[in-house]
């Protein structure tokens, strides 16, 4: 069955969100992961579709954009 997932970058690290397609609409359908690179913003994730790796952007004051 088709999920679907809603991936979220914050000041804070990323989160996945995910809800199976037969599940109602309701806010307490979602399952939430995370947070991913904690302490880290993230600014944009996206799935890679052949690998279904995860690859995020992200940044840090003192780092740096990484």
């Amino acid at each position: 069955m088709p999920t679907s997932i809603l991936l979220v970058g914050t000041p804070k690290g990323a989160f996945i969100l995910e809800r199976a397609a037969d599940e109602g609409g309701g806010p307490d359908d979602w399952a939430i992961r995370g947070p991913l690179c904690e302490g880290w913003p993230i600014h944009d994730l996206i799935v890679e579709p052949d690998s279904g790796a995860l690859l995020a952007a992200g940044g840090s004051p003192w780092y740096g954009p990484a």
